[in-house]
């Protein structure tokens, strides 16, 4: 070796050795810096965290749900991607539903289950969603108006996306649709051991929100039913094409300009679980009977194009009993439709087919498959039959006949106008305005338009007509929701009547303008809405850790947050027997909640047992070892009258209160717990 070798040798290793001393003291300033100047706390680096997982879970679950819904691929081969991943995404969610039932029926309720499901799906899954979704982007906007309308409706998801993301406080939420799956999570299994009448309602979104729990937690519920409305949309944007290739932003805007359809797109809920299934089972039947590929495809394409509309149906019915009334109008479309009784035999079989696993959970666990309807079942008799039903008291002929007008007018979400029914949800002005419109629709010859408007008319008619006779049967079922199973075709009937202003005439352009008007300051107002009710609800401190859990619930929650964090200091194996409180999910697991879902625990008991001591020695043989009472609640219902509680049952109360309890806390919101004695 030469000398002048060594001594370039020896400044490559110093200067090496240099570098890598740069690097280590490069990062320890960097670290030593970080360590003193941090830049998220660990509650803040925990949240973001848990919102990654969050988003990973949704990914996964939409993501393995397409995969399951190759199955029927076949079928929609002719259909545009974008139909289709809806129309796959949709079916695989229901048999993920299944999937969880048959789950619950052997203990299999371990999230580790559906942790090794969602992991060996998604290498497979996951790429092949990403290129649906590739092929599937909705149409661009072309004109000012259009991208208005788009930037509505995508404002609109925006905000449903983010409070999706937050702890829930949504009133049902917590009643059943969240506190239901949770119950069969604890137990490993499905079972019915509380008096939960929820429990027997449809079970197809509570399977759906367990998955979410088990993945990942209750955000991730709300997340898949957020899911259901941007799968209602891609189905709409197929249906409106029929009518104009220009009117799909606008029918989109108007279902989401329903002030109450937003709200719940981010709850856990099952409404637009029922809006996509019944515009499925629709658009199926409708493509079988006159789609653009029907006529190329044979008998045997069309009976499992009726097969697969049926599953649908059964869907929306799994989802919410009272979707039947839509049933019904699809039913009614299909003999509309249909020239062969086969066809509409293979529907109605696969339809009640497909509810039977869901009504035969029902039959083992309560004994009544229609759980809690028209028979005596676990924790059910006449009596509180009668309570639930309150027969005799819904509104009268002409309250009917204006009951459109009413329900648009005076109907106000999570509240009552004075004077007049309390339909519950605040639906906007624009569907029953634009209404009238569909008439000039009618003029035009076109034969195939005519058809879906009488196919669209007969099945809304048909629900509308159900919903009728439930708001005349009884006061608790005078609710808009329950026409949400067809609000998308409302929407459509609204923006059919709307572009019927696009034809030529002097009269139709001033009156297009006007209405364009109405919508667009409608839109406008909705939009301000939501943003300031997004900016009040703050779930974007929360999402990034700025607030904790329990902060962000008591703002939302008040006092029951607050008691509810007072019941889960109780010893473990407490049991704790609500009255008047009917919100029970965030009691802890150690302790045993019974909520009072219907109200009418005391009455019930008052009823069926002679006094208040008789009540008090039922309760200490059932377990119970402490009793929260709502009395904000009780003072409410005894000022409104409505629930027939007498003034016996009121003074037994108290006596029962002073003999029987021992006050424990009380919390200025209303809410006391005591200790039954022993």
């Amino acid at each position: 070796m030469s000398h002048e070798t060594r001594p370039q040798g020896a400044r490559a290793g110093l200067e090496t050795a240099w570098i890598l001393i740069s690097v280590l003291w490069g990062i320890m300033v960097f670290l030593a810096y970080y360590v003193v100047h941090k830049p998220v706390t660990i509650d803040e680096a925990v949240a973001v965290a848990r919102l990654a997982l969050i988003l990973l879970g949704w990914l996964g679950t939409i993501a393995l749900a397409n995969l399951i819904g190759q199955a029927i691929q076949p079928l929609l081969a002719y259909l545009r991607e974008r139909t289709a991943l809806a129309l796959r995404t949709g079916f695989g969610l229901a048999v993920l539903g299944y999937f969880l039932l048959a789950l619950g029926a052997v203990r299999g309720y371990w999230p580790l289950v559906t942790w090794i499901v969602t992991g060996v799906a998604l290498p497979i899954a996951l790429p092949k969603l990403i290129s649906d979704i590739r092929t599937s982007l909705p149409i661009r906007p072309h004109t000012n108006i259009q991208r208005a309308l788009a930037a509505f409706t995508v404002l609109m998801l925006v905000i449903a996306f983010l409070l999706a993301l937050a702890p829930p406080t949504a009133w049902d939420s917590l009643v059943y649709h969240l506190t239901g799956p949770k119950l069969y999570l604890q137990e490993r299994g499905l079972h019915h051991d509380l008096d939960l009448p929820y429990l027997g309602f449809p079970q197809a979104g509570a399977m759906l929100f367990l998955w979410g729990q088990m993945l990942v937690g209750p955000e991730l519920a709300q997340l898949i039913h957020l899911t259901f409305v941007i799968l209602t949309l891609m189905l709409l944007s197929h249906m409106v094409r029929t009518f104009s290739q220009t009117s799909r932003w606008l029918t989109a805007a108007l279902l989401l300009g329903v002030p109450t359809a937003v709200m719940l797109a981010s709850w856990a809920y099952v409404e637009w679980i029922t809006m996509f299934a019944v515009l499925a089972s629709f658009l199926l039947i409708r493509e079988e009977g006159g789609g653009a590929s029907a006529g190329k495809q044979g008998d045997r394409w069309r009976l499992w194009m009726m097969a697969l509309a049926g599953f649908f149906a059964a869907m929306a019915f799994n989802a919410k009993y009272t979707a039947i009334g839509a049933l019904l109008g699809l039913v009614a479309v299909v003999l509309l439709e249909r020239r062969s009784w086969r066809g509409l035999g293979v529907f109605i079989g696969v339809a009640v087919l497909s509810v039977l696993p869901y009504l035969l959970k029902n039959l083992v666990l309560t004994g009544n498959p229609v759980y809690p309807f028209f028979l005596d079942g676990k924790f059910w008799d006449s009596a509180r039959a009668y309570w639930y039903s309150r027969g005799g008291t819904g509104l009268t002929l002409l309250q009917l006949l204006i009951s459109p007008w009413e329900a648009t007018i005076f109907g106000l979400e999570g509240g009552v106008v004075v004077g007049h029914a309390p339909y519950s949800a605040t639906v906007g002005p624009a569907l029953l305005a634009l209404m009238p419109l569909l008439a000039l629709r009618f003029r035009q010859r076109n034969q195939e338009t005519r058809r879906l408007l009488r196919a669209l008319l007969l099945l809304c008619g048909i629900a509308f007509i159900v919903w009728i006779v439930q708001c005349a049967s009884s006061l608790l079922l005078v609710q808009t929701r329950l026409l949400f199973p067809i609000l998308p075709l409302a929407a459509i009937l609204a923006g059919v009547g709307f572009d019927s202003l696009s034809e030529k005439g002097r009269w139709t352009r001033l009156v297009h303008l006007i209405f364009g008007t109405l919508i667009g300051v409608m839109l406008a107002l909705n939009a301000f809405e939501g943003i300031i009710h997004a900016v009040e609800a703050s779930p974007v401190r929360v999402l990034l850790g700025l607030d904790t859990e329990a902060e962000y619930l008591a703002s939302h929650l008040g006092e029951h947050a607050y008691v509810m964090a007072d019941v889960n200091q109780l010893p473990e194996g407490a049991r704790i027997r609500f009255l008047w409180e009917p919100r029970s999910y965030y009691c802890a697991g150690h302790v045993i909640c019974e909520p009072d879902a219907l109200l009418d625990r005391w009455w019930h008991d008052h009823q069926q047992l002679a006094n208040p001591g008789e009540i008090a020695e039922s309760w200490r043989a059932e377990g119970v070892t402490h009793v929260l009472i709502f009395h904000a609640g009780s003072q409410a219902v005894r000022a409104e009258g409505f629930d027939p509680l007498n003034e016996d049952a009121w003074d037994a109360l108290d006596e029962f209160m002073e003999a029987h309890l021992v006050k424990l806390t009380l919390r200025d919101g209303g809410y006391a717990i005591y200790a039954l004695r022993q």
